[in-house]
């Protein structure tokens, strides 16, 4: 008994001198100071405006040329990359974008006389409000599913102020295309995907 007691005292007098050792030493003082750290992570971030929809008509004899703008916003130094999905052709064109029949269960029935190919282009900011990094001004032609990148994004606040700075994305539609297709109405709707990475 006398041997548990002592070994307790030990334990407790052993805490009570860490405890003790661990404590700041401090002293009153007239005036005193000190610093304090403070640090923040800022991810990397990106958005985008909605471009406008197209609504279009083929005069029977030209091609078919439309922009839409819009703006993407990041924070990154490098170019985001964007990524612009689609419905393909399921005859012919099956890489390409394409405008598909609205008429019912027209798919695939008339060698492919029921979609439009359609091209679809990038347009990246060629001036504006300092964007983030220097735009390349070519225009870059889109592949289904294919990422690629996005230069001259703006700042958030450039986008706020005004949602179609900057990018376009633009459509152009073959007349040959148009002229081989029955009569009626022909749609799409394509996915607009960015990331800073």
């Amino acid at each position: 008994m006398k041997t548990t007691l002592k070994f307790a005292l030990a334990s407790a007098l052993t805490v009570f001198m860490a405890s003790m050792a661990m404590a700041t030493e401090m002293d009153l003082k007239v005036s005193d100071s000190t610093t304090i750290g403070i640090d923040v992570e800022v991810p990397k971030y990106v958005s985008m405006t909605k471009p406008d929809d197209m609504s279009l008509r083929f005069d029977g004899k030209d091609n078919i040329i439309e922009s839409s703008n819009f703006c993407v916003a990041s924070n990154v130094k490098q170019p985001v990359s964007m990524t612009i999905k689609g419905v393909t052709g399921t005859y012919k064109n099956k890489s390409d974008f394409s405008l598909i029949s609205n008429e019912a269960g027209s798919t695939n029935t008339v060698d492919g006389h029921n979609e439009i190919p359609v091209a679809v282009r990038y347009v990246p900011a060629t001036g504006g409000d300092q964007p983030i990094q220097s735009p390349k001004a070519s225009t870059l032609s889109i592949e289904p599913g294919t990422p690629f990148e996005v230069h001259g994004t703006q700042w958030l606040s450039t986008c706020e102020a005004d949602s179609k700075k900057g990018s376009a994305i633009q459509v152009e539609i073959d007349k040959n295309h148009a002229q081989d297709v029955f009569a009626g109405f022909y749609s799409t709707t394509l996915t607009l995907e960015v990331s800073p990475e």
